[in-house]
């Protein structure tokens, strides 16, 4: 009889945007025993005049390109252009990139639509520099984000000589820590325990609602999903236990699929 795996707690932010169910699922199906943890949540911000006027006129215009950093920011879209066309389509002539695989996965839920561009690495600004090199003379890229992101792509994007518009169409904010979810954390110290961060959000929401439990917090192993999200948890005074190879959620499994053994 194969052993039951280590707990993995999932610090995704809560509703049906950030995919948290979806993981749970995957580390269920690995072995693993999932404890969500919703440290934060998604809310998208008020359309203002300049918003609907901004996504009238990218969805009519030609030789354009929707760029996606998240699968958040892609759901939220979604609601945007529903919200101000009463319609979730996309025109075939505009062109879709994604940051990473889970954010294409949510372009094809949301959009029936496999991706135009995905690049190699999955980090803003080598996404940036990679979808310069694939696009056209003269693109234009308009960019759906989060208001409290790292602000990278756009910028890395200009340098390279596009034009690249933003707007910021939702924000992650801190979600309450029930004492139940507090209790299950602090029962793992001493256990062979991990907990994932898939974004530098997710490790400073975890560090705040933590900040009175860091002894149960320090005990946990930590795997990060790539370079920029280890940053945000060594600032945080944590130690990066592991970090993928591939910097995505299928990253992540095998990561956690290698130290399980």
């Amino acid at each position: 009889m194969d052993r039951v795996k280590p707990t993995v707690i999932v610090t995704r932010p809560e509703g049906a945007y950030a995919g948290a169910e979806r993981l749970r699922a995957k580390l269920d199906k690995l072995g693993f025993r999932p404890l969500l943890l919703p440290i934060s949540k998604v809310e998208q911000l008020s359309l203002t005049p300049q918003t609907k006027d901004a996504v009238r006129r990218v969805l009519g215009s030609q030789g354009q390109w929707i760029a996606f950093l998240s699968p958040s920011a892609v759901f939220i879209f979604k609601n945007v252009i529903e919200r101000i066309l009463h319609s979730a389509t996309i025109p075939e002539a505009i062109s879709l990139a994604a940051q990473g695989k889970g954010t294409a996965e949510a372009i094809q839920e949301c959009f029936g639509r496999k991706v135009d561009f995905l690049p190699t690495v999955f980090v803003a600004e080598e996404f940036a520099r990679e979808l310069a090199r694939f696009m056209d003379d003269g693109s234009k890229v308009f960019v759906p984000q989060s208001a409290d992101g790292r602000d990278v792509f756009g910028p890395t994007l200009r340098a390279c000589g596009f034009e690249v518009e933003t707007i910021d169409t939702y924000c992650i904010v801190d979600a309450a820590l029930s004492d139940e979810l507090r209790s299950k954390v602090r029962g793992l110290v001493g256990l062979e325990a991990y907990i994932i961060f898939m974004s530098p959000s997710a490790v400073r929401a975890t560090a705040r609602a933590f900040k009175d439990d860091r002894a149960a917090l320090e005990s946990l192993r930590v795997v990060s999903v790539g370079p920029v999200t280890s940053e945000a948890v060594q600032s945080c005074g944590l130690t990066v236990f592991a970090e993928a190879a591939e910097h995505s959620e299928d990253g992540v499994l095998e990561e956690l699929k290698r130290l399980a053994g």
